[in-house]
């Protein structure tokens, strides 16, 4: 049962509007203004400008001594104190753009109300925040002035989904639609190349990162936030929790594209060495891959309401093992899809390498109630069956990598694989036509595995990718062998 003593929306716009300061142009607004005007001699770039002016430079408050913290502070007041709350912020930022010339107001929103808004009863509590509307090129955008140092520009700045909002007239307005933007996706790309040594000499770890969306924005806020060393230090502890990191070989190298709002980083690791094994083989346990812990898993109880999951949401974790001694098997594919949510996983056994990638994709913010059940269970057979050991001969050294080796990630492979052997203070070979035996140590948490083969000793890695080269070679020589046979028996039946 729903009561309200208010009619309309338009009274709850044109009563807040009221009771919120002014609109004015203090002088420290428009000196503000004209500096950004300085900067740059169009209209989107001052807008962008002044975005991030408001959400870099000031503090998230809040200070609720009067009213309840219903009411703002004054432009003015916010830009000297240099804090605000979400009203002060949006006041300010609406504000500022108004100097620039641009139609900019705020919004009354509610953060989880969304699409059921407009179902309701008009009322002042039924919104928890404010963003700011404003008009560029002739289209519509709403900003959020409490984010921090985002990235993306006018076009691809994140925002959440408000659905509907009230915008703050001095005439009153009603409930008016999100705008909406470019389908923009959350996109997290991790790939791991782990070193794999069986004859007792350290493991390298290599952790390449390609981040967009929100997934930039939080490496961003996390760099700024820590600084460099404390922020190599949570990118060291964050994969101390899948390997057993024993030191980091290279301070976390990183590229910032805050307008495409890309963020590319490279992390190198030393993981201690395997300990001496008691039999022929080692049963190498890769830790679970980060996609698992992507989605929540639900309760098994009964629901009657939605289960809500990150929309737009797109996850892929590849994970590269160097490994000498593993030979050539049949790929393995498999797809799990149900109500908007897809898992993907692929698995390539090639010489001297295995490559395990699995992945995620949404297309819905939420899981039916009827459907729960379901997903649920799917969700629990990824979580059990994504997951991958293999055996390998131990005792055999691997201490080459390429010369780029610590190097951001980038799109395609290199054509030519140059390898260096790691310095004998990183990795010590073991002496000439003498193997040190190794035996299966964890890496991570307990798991299921279901992957396994049992490879045949291979002494020398490939420096290329053997597939092609060695089925051309293959033809060739079975063609030179049917020649020389022809030829052979046409010589002994003419004779």
């Amino acid at each position: 049962m729903q009561l309200s003593t208010i009619k309309t929306w338009e009274e709850i716009s044109k009563a807040a509007s009221a009771s919120w300061p002014e609109p004015n142009s203090p002088d420290p607004l428009k000196a503000e203004a004209k500096r950004i005007q300085s900067l740059s001699d169009t209209t989107s770039e001052q807008i962008e400008a002044a975005i991030r002016f408001v959400q870099d430079e000031f503090r998230y408050l809040s200070v609720n001594l009067e009213v309840g913290g219903q009411i703002p502070a004054a432009p003015d007041v916010v830009l000297r104190r240099r804090y605000g709350d979400c009203k002060d912020l949006s006041l300010l930022l609406s504000s500022l753009l108004n100097e620039l010339g641009v139609s900019a107001r705020p919004v009354l929103v509610h953060y989880t109300l969304g699409k059921h808004l407009e179902s309701l009863l008009p009322s002042p509590a039924l919104f928890d925040h404010v963003v700011v509307e404003f008009s560029d090129e002739g289209r519509l955008h709403w900003v959020d002035a409490t984010m921090i140092l985002q990235g993306g520009g006018i076009q691809g700045r994140l925002i959440a989904d408000f659905h509907s909002g009230l915008p703050l007239v001095s005439d009153g307005a009603a409930l008016t639609q999100q705008p909406k933007r470019e389908a923009s996706v959350d996109q997290l790309e991790v790939q791991d190349t782990l070193i794999l040594d069986t004859a007792d000499n350290p493991l390298v770890l290599r952790v390449q990162t390609t981040a967009h969306g929100q997934f930039a924005d939080t490496f961003r806020n996390q760099h700024a936030n820590a600084g460099a060393e404390g922020f190599a230090e949570l990118m060291k502890q964050q994969q101390s929790a899948r390997f057993d990191i024993s030191k980091m070989l290279e301070q976390p190298k990183f590229e910032d594209d805050r307008t495409a709002n890309l963020w590319r980083m490279v992390e190198l690791y030393e993981v201690p060495s395997l300990p001496p094994a008691e039999g022929p083989k080692v049963i190498f346990k890769l830790p679970p891959s980060i996609v698992l812990s992507a989605l929540q898993l639900p309760d098994s109880g009964a629901r009657s309401k939605p289960f809500a999951i990150p929309n737009r949401l797109k996850i892929k974790h590849a994970t590269e093992i160097r490994c000498k001694g593993a030979t050539r098997k049949p790929p393995i594919n498999r797809t799990h899809k149900q109500n908007g949510v897809e898992f993907q996983l692929e698995a390539k056994y090639r010489s001297n390498m295995r490559t395990f990638t699995t992945s995620v994709e949404t297309s819905t913010d939420s899981i039916p109630a009827e459907a729960i059940k379901d997903y649920r269970e799917m969700l629990a057979h990824v979580i059990k069956r994504y997951t991958f050991s293999f055996s390998l001969p131990a005792g055999v050294a691997n201490t080459y990598r390429e010369i780029d080796f610590f190097k951001l990630p980038q799109v395609g492979r290199p054509k030519v694989k140059e390898f260096r052997k790691l310095e004998s203070s990183l990795i010590p070979l073991a002496p000439k036509g003498q193997t040190i035996r190794a035996h299966p140590k964890r890496l991570g948490r307990e798991i299921d595995p279901i992957i396994k083969d049992e490879p045949e000793w291979i002494n020398e890695m490939d420096e290329e990718d053997p597939q092609e080269p060695t089925s051309l070679l293959v033809l060739i020589g079975l063609a030179l062998t049917f020649i020389a046979a022809f030829a052979l028996a046409l010589y002994v039946f003419t004779r």
